[in-house]
């Protein structure tokens, strides 16, 4: 039991290494497309975009928060 036990933890722990890869090669995509689509819109289409930008890293498991502010640099680059 104690050895299926070790198993179980060791696929979990891949499995989570796995899954922070994969979301950041998502969050990656998502901010390389998205960029210049953000820089280019209008003030209204950024904040509709941004808020669906915020919804899809939420989703990769990224605090909003940090997001946001990270969003809002891209204007600036």
């Amino acid at each position: 039991m104690n050895r299926f036990i070790a198993e179980c933890r060791k696929y979990n722990n891949y499995k989570k290494d796995v899954n922070k890869e994969v979301a950041s090669d998502i969050s990656s995509a998502i901010t390389s497309y998205f960029k210049p689509i953000y820089r280019d819109a209008s003030p209204q289409e950024r904040a509709i975009l941004k808020q669906k930008l915020l919804n899809a890293y939420a989703a990769l498991g990224y605090a909003r928060s940090k997001r946001s502010v990270l969003i809002d640099k891209w204007l600036e680059d």
